[in-house]
């Protein structure tokens, strides 16, 4: 687990990141890992997550670097939530720099289309998506960065945290991507 690295390796290797403030959304078991390998690099976090057990979980890695972190038990697919979060987590914690949303392209759409326009409108900010490649040809549109890291079965949930930091760290120099992991 990324509360397993120590900090200064995080900090030292992404220093670009501290004082942001990320969004990690999602109901697999990476959002724990992505939580704490960002909260590692100095991001204080909001959590959204359909399953309690999944943002407590995150909630008690994060906090283990001393950042700032709220947790929301609700599901990141129903616009609903993100008329609760957005404005919550930007009084808490600042405004929102980085969206990681996990999972199938129609269970990340809630998220990016309430956080996404804010981001474009101050021309700052990163959306990372998690999993399979929306369909060819789907405009994303909206000005805002972005980085797709999808996963061939079996990859660690290690390596998924890792490629999410770092391209949280590279994408607020380089031009969006796509990052492959376990494909040879």
């Amino acid at each position: 687990m990324a509360s397993e690295v120590p900090a200064s390796a995080w900090r030292g290797r992404y220093p670009d990141l501290a004082g942001r403030v990320a969004v990690v959304a999602g109901d697999d078991e990476p959002v724990i890992e992505i939580a704490a390998a960002l909260a590692a690099t100095g991001m204080s976090l909001a959590v959204v997550s359909a399953a309690r057990a999944t943002v407590d979980h995150a909630i008690a890695a994060v906090e283990t670097y001393g950042v700032a972190v709220i947790g929301v038990a609700a599901d990141p697919a129903e616009s609903a939530t993100w008329s609760r979060v957005v404005p919550h987590s930007e009084q808490r914690l600042g405004p929102l720099d980085v969206l990681v949303a996990i999972g199938r392209p129609h269970a990340r759409d809630a998220a990016l289309a309430a956080i996404t326009p804010d981001m474009a409108a101050r021309r700052r900010g990163v959306v990372i998506e998690v999993g399979e490649a929306r369909p060819a040809g789907t405009p994303s549109g909206d000005g805002v960065r972005r980085r797709l890291v999808t996963t061939a079965h079996g990859a660690a949930a290690s390596d998924l945290a890792a490629a999410v930091a770092l391209s949280a760290s590279d994408v607020l120099m380089a031009p969006s991507a796509v990052i492959r992991l376990g494909e040879s």
